[in-house]
């Protein structure tokens, strides 16, 4: 897994929170910051990459029956940074 990829899947992300019908404001919010926040650190690495995973994993938890499909995008995203050691 690259780089690439991972911003494709962010990309994924991104569109699938846009078209997403019952998702609250809180959790879109949230998942768009972490999307932002990961960004940034692709560019300039540092001590948060450990929290991504942690984050991401709770909002799969809050999202799992509702939104199937966000779901499978942030299990992808997470094992694309397993992959990528993060």
């Amino acid at each position: 897994m690259d780089e690439q990829e991972l911003y494709q899947q962010l990309e994924s992300l991104k569109k699938e929170l846009d078209s997403s019908n019952g998702l609250g404001p809180d959790t879109r919010e949230k998942m768009l910051g972490l999307i932002d926040r990961m960004e940034e650190q692709m560019h300039t690495p540092g001590d948060d990459e450990d929290s991504f995973t942690e984050q991401f994993e709770s909002l799969v938890t809050e999202f799992e029956a509702s939104h199937p499909t966000l779901t499978g995008i942030v299990n992808n995203l997470l094992v694309t940074l397993g992959n990528m050691g993060v």
